[in-house]
């Protein structure tokens, strides 16, 4: 309120001053006018009062950020207000009009709510009100994305979908229905990004981008698709198989993308097959050849991948034994035999002549026309270690036949075994059952199978025929059974 100040009033021969006016809620104010000229003098009286009351429109006041405001002054009951104050100060951008007490601006900051003490004042004294006023964003508009219909492939990282609006900020963002799984919706930026893990057909998606005053909208339409087949491998990519045996199959990989449809050129060698439907490559390779190289396609609608395996067949390694040719007495039922089993390396293997680590061998017979006596190192294997044998000789009896493992040696600096040419390694004994020859003066004939038709049963290993390189390399060898044929003796 202004300070106190002196108030002139006219008069006959000059101005009259009054005495100080206080800030009192009332005051009287006498006034004496002396007339001259014989018109004699007068007292007068008057009472000024403080405003009773200032009212506006509204008490509580909701701006938004940006938006120009205009509140008109506020109605009065009572006397005239010389000006008008507020405490605290108005938001930023709001001035208070000390003479009408309206209240106009452009709100520049958002804010909770505040409130604010209005004042009206006089020289009678004073009345005020309080306003609460409020200052929030506008609501986001003009809601857009950097693209709005896109194609995504699974397992791959998107290239990010960036939003742009206008107006107010935007505090939420929500899409609808859910984005594919993978993808994500930035609550700070709005934007789309992620790898998509899921197929999903065109759908359109809403996106809100929502404040506390309102949202905007915009639809971005999003399909996943299968990529196209990468990264092809094979579990065996160059590879030798020995003829005449069951390969382990060999089983093709990708890194991405569903394949539907295999191919192979050229095709592969008779007795192995390929799967057009998994591109697995199984079989008995019948014949012998140097090597090939063969290209595997795998494709879908969106493209294709190659990858290139090689495959030579060749005997590597060979078990065998010579055929037995025997004798057995039919009054007795006694007969026995030996199988003196041998292993060879190929010469067309690129490592010839190639040094063998250990052994591991499986052979089985019939139970009901042989048992096993026993199995016995080579003479050949009597010369390793300073003429001391092999380091490890282990055979182990089965039902049906029996397994053996041999290390050659097991210091870095031993010899194993180099089968350039056929080399001897065991020899097992076997003796006819007598039941299945007494009294049999036609002969038999049996085989001795190589393999371990036991391996997985309770108590029985599964030691099966193996030639190890290196201490860790184990190739599956060529195997001939041996044919037995036992006849009578001569009377």
């Amino acid at each position: 309120m202004h300070g106190a100040r002196s108030v002139g009033l006219p008069g006959i021969g000059g101005a009259m001053r009054g005495a100080s006016l206080s800030n009192s809620f009332k005051f009287v104010l006498v006034i004496i006018f002396c007339a001259s000229l014989g018109s004699g003098c007068y007292n007068r009286s008057n009472t000024l009062q403080a405003p009773l009351a200032i009212a506006y429109a509204e008490q509580d006041f909701l701006f938004l950020q940006g938006i120009p405001v205009e509140i008109p002054g506020p109605a009065i009951d009572g006397s005239a207000v010389e000006e008008f104050s507020v405490e605290p100060d108005l938001p930023a951008g709001l001035v208070l009009n000390p003479e009408t007490g309206a209240i106009s601006g452009t709100p520049l900051e958002i804010s909770t709510t505040g409130f604010f003490t209005i004042t009206a004042r006089n020289f009678g004294g004073l009345t005020s009100t309080t306003l609460a006023i409020t200052i929030h964003p506008q609501a986001p508009c003009g809601l857009s994305y950097s693209a709005d219909d896109v194609v995504f492939m699974a397992e791959f990282e998107a290239d990010p979908i960036t939003a742009d609006f206008g107006c107010g900020p935007v505090y939420d963002w929500e899409a609808d229905p859910a984005l594919p799984q993978g993808l994500l919706l930035d609550q700070q930026s709005g934007t789309i990004s992620g790898t998509p893990t899921e197929i999903r057909s065109r759908v359109e998606y809403l996106i809100t981008g929502s404040n506390v005053t309102g949202s905007a909208t915009s639809i971005v339409a999003i399909e996943v698709l299968t990529p196209a087949p990468c990264s092809l491998q094979y579990s065996e990519s160059d590879t030798v198989y020995p003829p005449f045996s069951e390969i382990d199959p060999n089983l093709p990989s990708t890194a991405c993308g569903e394949v539907v449809t295999w191919t192979i050129s050229p095709e592969l060698p008779e007795g192995l097959s390929f799967d057009s439907t998994t591109g697995i490559i199984t079989g008995s390779p019948l014949v012998e050849d140097d090597g090939v190289f063969y290209t595997v396609s795998a494709s879908n609608d969106f493209g294709s991948v190659d990858s290139i395996v090689k495959i030579r067949i060749s005997p590597v390694f060979t078990y065998s034994g010579a055929d037995i040719f025997g004798e057995y007495d039919p009054q007795s039922g006694e007969g026995t035999f030996e199988a003196r089993l041998t292993v060879r390396e190929g010469q067309n293997n690129t490592t010839f002549p190639t040094q063998i680590i250990a052994l591991s061998l499986a052979l089985a017979h019939d139970e009901n026309v042989v048992s096993l006596d026993g199995v016995e190192p080579s003479l050949e294997l009597g010369s390793f270690n300073g003429d001391q044998g092999v380091d490890f000789f282990a055979p182990f009896s089965t039902p049906v036949g029996f397994t053996l493992g041999i290390v050659f040696s097991f210091t870095p600096s031993g010899n194993g075994l180099l089968a350039e040419e056929e080399s001897e390694v065991a020899v097992a004994a076997y003796r006819l059952l007598p039941g299945s020859v007494l009294g049999n003066l036609d002969g038999v004939q049996t085989s001795l199978v190589w393999g371990n038709p036991t391996s997985g049963q309770e108590g029985s290993t599964s030691v099966d025929n193996t030639v190890v390189l290196g201490g860790t390399t184990g190739v599956r060898p060529v195997v001939i059974d041996i044919s037995v044929g036992m006849t009578p003796m001569e009377p």
